[in-house]
């Protein structure tokens, strides 16, 4: 009989998860390592992103709508009435993540390009130190489904106009 991790998370913690509700999470763990891998050398830290965004800045342009759309999902989620909101506490920025610029940035009218990718990817990489690092309620994962599923074509689309994959 195979083992059924989903089954046994729903069971132990009494959870109501299924495969399609967590396909997103599994998808992020496979295109995160591939991006940590691929665009940050196996480190992940602010330098090696800011960097990272550097080097694709020049091509930014055509994936101009990816990167906005995806800028402007964390505004919403993270800024209410032009301020800072709760729920941005929860991504648990570190101070070597720079939370002043994250936050200038999504309360900025007009960020750049460059700005709103590396913003972005600061963000993401929150999400996969949360999960990771036990930040994330496994009980609560479906509710992240978005979240994922927006960082996923993020990180991909920025691979593939790096030229790394």
């Amino acid at each position: 009989m195979a083992f059924d991790v989903t089954e046994w998370i729903n069971d132990k913690l009494g959870s109501a998860l299924d495969e399609k509700a967590i396909k997103s999470i599994k998808d992020f763990s496979l295109v995160w390592n591939i991006f940590e891998d691929r665009a940050c050398n196996n480190n992940p830290g602010l330098s090696t992103l800011g960097k990272f965004v550097d080097n694709i800045s020049a091509s930014l342009d055509s994936a101009e709508k990816i990167t906005t759309n995806t800028f402007e999902y964390f505004k919403k989620k993270y800024v209410d009435k032009d301020k800072i909101n709760l729920r941005f506490t929860f991504l648990n920025l570190r101070k070597s993540d720079n939370r002043a610029f994250v936050e200038t940035t999504l309360l900025a009218e007009n960020p750049s390009l460059r700005d709103k990718a590396l913003a972005s990817l600061i963000i993401i990489s929150r999400y996969r130190n949360n999960l990771y690092h036990a930040l994330t309620d496994m009980t609560q994962i479906h509710e992240q489904k978005e979240n994922f599923r927006i960082a996923n074509r993020f990180l991909a689309t920025t691979l593939e106009i790096s030229g790394l994959i």
